[in-house]
């Protein structure tokens, strides 16, 4: 998986999941997912909101729940993917991309191993 490129079927909860980065030397990538924007208990301390029309899958105000974010292995997304339990969306822009990647190291609710997987996709000039 390659950053922006977005999935259901990681969660029981239907989310959208948005790739932040390539792999780490340990295999992982940064997720992210969205949820319902409008409870500050969920936005955390920062809020990137997505409107509807940032991404077809968006049809209400929703925010990237950087409380959920996590590393994901690549191998078993990888085969998830193959046998269709994960199912691919359009990916992001390269705006919203961005903005969640930066909000992402902005935010206090991210582990250190992330913020650095996030940080080396941007250094590499991609995402």
């Amino acid at each position: 998986m390659i950053p922006g490129e977005t999935f259901i079927g990681y969660d029981l909860g239907n989310h959208l999941w948005i790739v932040l980065s390539f792999p780490n030397e340990r295999g992982r990538i940064a997720l992210v997912n969205l949820t319902t924007h409008g409870h500050s208990s969920r936005c955390g301390d920062h809020c990137i909101v997505v409107q509807p029309g940032e991404h077809p899958f968006v049809r209400r105000a929703s925010c990237i729940h950087y409380r959920k974010s996590t590393l994901g292995l690549t191998q078993p997304l990888d085969a998830d993917r193959e046998r269709r339990t994960l199912s691919m969306r359009e990916p992001v822009s390269v705006e919203l991309l961005r903005r969640a990647q930066n909000g992402a190291l902005a935010s206090h609710l991210t582990k250190p191993g992330f913020k650095a997987a996030v940080r080396a996709t941007l250094e590499r000039g991609a995402g």
